[in-house]
C-alpha cells in the first residue's frame, strides 16, 4: 500500500520538476551565438484568451556583445516566451518574463542561437542600458 501511495503522489508531483537545471541554462547563455541588448520599442503578441504564450519583443540592436548575425541598429522582433499575472502555464522548462513587466520593458538583453531565435528562452529585461 504504501509503494502504491508513493507512486501516486509522485505521478502527481513530478510536474513541479520539470524546470531543467541551472546549468542548463548557463549552457545556453555560454554557448549563444548572438548575445545582444535591444532597445525595445514594443511588445505584441500575446492572445487575450491565454494567459501565457509567446510575446513579440520589437526593438533596435543597441548593442552587440558576441557574434556578428547582427549590427547596431538593426531592427529586430524577438519571440519571448511571456505571462500574464493570471497565467497558469504548464510545468515545462519555459522561463517566462511577466507580460506587464515586459511591456514596461525600455531595454532588454538576448542570447540567440544562429536562426536568430531565443536560446533556451534566455532574455533578460533590463532596467536601464548596460
Amino acid at each position: 500500500m504504501r509503494a502504491a501511495l508513493l507512486l501516486v503522489t509522485l505521478f502527481f508531483t513530478l510536474p513541479a520538476w520539470a524546470a531543467l537545471a541551472p546549468e542548463y541554462y548557463e549552457r545556453a547563455r555560454a554557448t549563444a551565438e548572438n548575445v545582444i541588448v535591444v532597445r525595445v520599442e514594443r511588445v505584441g503578441g500575446l492572445a487575450p484568451a491565454h494567459g501565457y504564450g509567446n510575446c513579440r519583443v520589437y526593438g533596435v540592436v543597441e548593442a552587440v556583445e558576441r557574434g556578428s548575425r547582427y549590427g547596431g541598429g538593426d531592427e529586430i522582433a524577438i519571440s519571448v516566451p511571456c505571462l500574464r499575472a493570471d497565467g497558469r502555464p504548464p510545468a515545462s522548462g519555459v522561463q517566462y518574463e511577466g507580460l506587464n513587466e515586459l511591456r514596461r520593458s525600455q531595454w532588454g538583453r538576448a542570447w540567440l542561437n544562429a536562426n536568430g531565435e531565443l536560446a533556451l528562452y534566455q532574455y533578460d529585461i533590463l532596467a536601464s542600458y548596460p
